[in-house]
């Protein structure tokens, strides 16, 4: 005879994948080499939900033996003991990939089995549109990677392998008060202005620069572990994008991974993440290729708005050799932003609503 046992699981996200095992769990003899002993029927592997829902879980063993009990996971913290059937209730708060883990207990022996599932966010986001307030000259030379403003000046980080610069220069007549060429061989990424420094990424050279804010001067160069795109801060952290859908929150002293954000609406992965601005806690991220601006929650990858930026550029003056969208400062004010892009001769003052 096959045991069979029904659970049932809320997702509503998840803060953290860490737990700490009781004593008994510690020393207990799990079979790494029989996970496949547990059968899953439902849900299958990659299967879609979104937080809040409910999901039965049904999963068999192969063992003719009666189970002391069974232990249900949620990306590796225990949701507690049942025995034969039984009702879980699982607390989570971030979309992204769940894994549910099921340990069976027999006198002798531990067996166990994981199966993946996708949340997908509850929550529709907002659209919004835009009306432009002002323009400012742009270089259309600039290859923008990264935008931030302080205290009436811009500072920008561009891109193309010997071209890649840090500068700093007057957002009202653009008049240049700092630069920094990058080697010849980085291909520069986005900035972000954190205490008294500036962080530079590069795309794919896995290196970043610490510079001393005031005067350019190299202080610190950092290994990153993906390819670099956009960056910004979160609280006491950093927070970098990589072109996919995951978000990397960074230690500021040593770019150690603190956490992966997963970002989702919906509908699925929001992928192609680009230049990230913080805008009063929000992450607001240019997706690549495209004229939509993101609004993300840190805290549980949900995407809550969309700023549709679609024919922004036809009002920029003489944009022959423009690229794309790609570039967010954010002055402090509620729902304007400055924005431009690669190649673009203007910087944009909007109000979205």
């Amino acid at each position: 005879m096959v045991p069979k046992i029904i659970l049932a699981l809320f997702l509503l996200g998840l803060l953290s994948c860490n737990t700490e095992l009781s004593e008994n769990e510690n020393n207990d003899k799990v079979d790494l080499s029989n996970t496949q002993s547990i059968k899953f029927q439902h849900p299958t592997y990659m299967q879609n939900f979104k937080m809040g829902d409910s999901i039965s879980v049904e999963y068999s063993t192969v063992s003719e033996k009666v189970a002391d009990s069974s232990v249900i996971y949620l990306n590796n913290v225990s949701q507690g003991k049942v025995i034969g059937t039984g009702i879980v209730h699982l607390n989570s708060n971030h979309t992204g990939m769940q894994t549910i883990t099921v340990k069976v207990y027999y006198k002798d022996t531990v067996v166990s089995g994981s199966t993946v599932v996708s949340c997908y966010s509850d929550i529709k986001p907002v659209q919004y549109a835009y009306k432009v307030l002002n323009k400012y000259k742009h270089s259309p030379d600039d290859y923008t990677q990264g935008l931030q403003y302080d205290n009436g000046f811009i500072y920008e980080g561009t891109g193309q392998k010997g071209e890649s610069v840090l500068k700093k220069y007057k957002l009202s007549d653009s008049e240049l008060i700092q630069s920094y060429q990058l080697p010849s061989e980085d291909f520069g990424e986005g900035i972000v202005l954190f205490k008294n420094y500036i962080y530079q990424l590069t795309w794919q050279s896995g290196i970043a620069y610490k510079y001393e804010k005031e005067t350019f001067k190299l202080l610190n160069r950092f290994v990153v572990q993906t390819e670099g795109w956009g960056i910004t801060t979160y609280e006491n952290n950093l927070i970098m994008s990589d072109g996919s859908n995951v978000l990397y929150e960074l230690s500021p002293e040593s770019f150690d991974v603190v956490r992966r954000i997963e970002v989702y609406d919906n509908i699925g992965p929001v992928g192609q993440l680009n230049e990230l601005e913080n805008v009063g806690g929000k992450i607001f991220a240019n997706v690549y290729t495209t004229n939509f601006i993101v609004i993300i929650d840190p805290k549980t990858g949900r995407v809550e708005g969309k700023i549709n930026l679609e024919g922004l550029l036809k009002q920029a003056d003489n944009p022959k050799d423009a690229e794309v969208l790609n570039g967010i400062a954010w002055k402090g004010e509620d729902k304007k932003l400055l924005v431009t892009g690669k190649w673009w001769p203007n910087i944009f003052y909007i109000e979205y609503y």
